[in-house]
């Protein structure tokens, strides 16, 4: 990444400066990313909403490499004429960054909407939140790493799963 970024700073500085800033952005969408978040949640909120929070992210994880798995979809940067800025290994469909982020945004937002009680708060998170999954998404087709395809499914996919934990965590006794 740094060596395509030296050559379109010296020849494309405009391409260099989106380069720079969507391979920010997609390190938001990264498992190593959700392991961090789940220690901060674990050290400084709730130590059994970090634990819901890492076992839906498993269970996503899984459910993901059973998708890619079934689609077998090679990644855009396999196309001649796609430049190949992060290679990454697997499949393309769906994207797990959108997975990811989708299913991070949503129990964020879900667990946030339970503190704040004003809506304008709550709007406003919800906003952000929904903003960060489409930068994300746009940081992988950017990238050469997904499809459109692939990151709508991912999102799509990420919200969908965190509707079925919920509903299914809502059907098993606490103890």
């Amino acid at each position: 990444l740094f060596v395509t970024m030296v050559y379109f700073k010296k020849e494309q500085p405009d391409v260099a400066i989106a380069l720079g800033v969507f391979s920010v952005i997609t390190v938001m969408g990264e498992t190593s990313m959700l392991f961090m978040m789940f220690a901060a949640i674990y050290l400084c909120y709730r130590k059994d909403f970090a634990v819901k929070y890492l076992f839906y992210f498993m269970l996503s994880g899984v459910v993901n490499m059973g998708v890619k798995g079934v689609f077998d979809r090679p990644r855009p940067y396999t196309q001649s004429g796609v430049l190949d800025v992060r290679h990454t290994t697997g499949h393309s469909f769906p994207s797990g960054h959108s997975q990811n982020i989708a299913i991070q945004s949503t129990m964020i937002g879900k667990e946030y909407c339970k503190i704040d009680k004003q809506f304008k708060h709550r709007l406003w998170v919800i906003i952000a939140l929904a903003v960060v999954c489409v930068l994300v998404g746009l940081s992988r087709i950017y990238l050469g790493q997904h499809y459109l395809t692939d990151v709508l499914a991912g999102l799509t996919l990420g919200v969908t799963l965190m509707i079925l934990f919920n509903f299914i965590a809502t059907k098993i006794p606490e103890r």
